[in-house]
């Protein structure tokens, strides 16, 4: 296999990080984000990107990366960050820097490197879900958020993309032994409400005992992504793969939940079509 170009953002820590050191030890080349890239590793191209910044910086950004590399064969949005706190406690300002850095930062990404993956004809493009986009948790609902939105638009423009040679992929981890949960990574919000100013406790209560090993999720999703070791010869990727026992068993009840719901309430769903619709009958 042909060393590839992978973009990755986000790499100052955890998934970003581990992912950069096994692209980098299969002889790829790796354009790594950080806003302080002095934390990255040496052998990579390293580059300053603010998410939070204007589009017409990222798309600068881009356009200085292609010229200089030529292309990128690996898109991997995976630079975000956990707004804490209830739904009624975080403003407005905040919940929108939380969106665009999680969530629309990665489409103007994803939008200014489309024209060359095209002309390409092949890529990928993975994005770091989370199962938080499956079901949204107390005291951390803007993140949730984000990652659904993160994840669905992934799905249309994958469903766009039919018949060309690019991939589109949300990979949908569960919680791993990174630093994401500690005190000093998550973002609170600056207003407190009594009531419920302690829905976002079990994050830090979780934080360091995560099931998951993020050098090994890392490790598995080069692979995958590669088609290499399990996955040589793989099919197509899925629009959302769950990595992680902790991710395959949160999302297994959560569609478990909303089976209950449609065979409960299915029915009365069903009753307020138009009447010139013609339907069978109700389940």
């Amino acid at each position: 296999m042909s060393p590839k170009t992978w973009l990755i953002t986000g790499c100052g820590s955890g998934f970003g990080h581990h992912l950069t050191k096994y692209a980098l030890a299969h002889n790829d080349t790796v354009i790594a984000t950080s806003r302080d890239p002095s934390k990255l590793e040496r052998k990579l191209i390293p580059r300053k990107l603010d998410l939070a910044g204007p589009d017409s910086e990222i798309e600068a950004f881009v356009k200085e990366v292609l010229s200089s590399v030529g292309r990128v064969d690996v898109l991997v949005n995976n630079a975000g960050y956990i707004l804490g706190g209830a739904v009624e406690e975080c403003s407005t300002e905040e919940i929108n820097l939380s969106l665009r850095i999680n969530f629309t930062s990665a489409l103007t990404l994803t939008r200014a490197l489309m024209p060359s993956m095209r002309a390409q004809n092949h890529g990928i493009i993975a994005v770091m879900g989370s199962i938080g986009g499956w079901a949204g948790q107390p005291g951390g609902g803007i993140y949730c958020a984000s990652k659904a939105a993160l994840a669905l638009s992934m799905e249309a423009l994958r469903a766009e993309l039919a018949g060309c040679e690019i991939e589109v992929v949300s990979l949908e981890l569960g919680h791993y032994r990174t630093d994401v949960l500690s005190d000093r990574r998550i973002v609170r919000a600056e207003k407190r409400v009594k009531e419920v100013e302690d829905a976002g406790d079990w994050m830090s209560e979780l934080s360091g005992h995560q099931p998951g090993d993020a050098r090994k999720g890392a490790e598995a999703i080069y692979k995958m992504l590669m088609g290499m070791g399990r996955w040589e010869g793989r099919g197509k990727l899925p629009e959302r793969l769950p990595v992680g026992r902790n991710a395959v068993e949160a999302i297994g009840a959560v569609l478990e939940k909303h089976q209950g719901v449609l065979k409960e309430w299915g029915n009365w769903g069903m009753e307020v079509d138009c009447d010139d619709v013609v339907r069978g009958e109700a389940a």
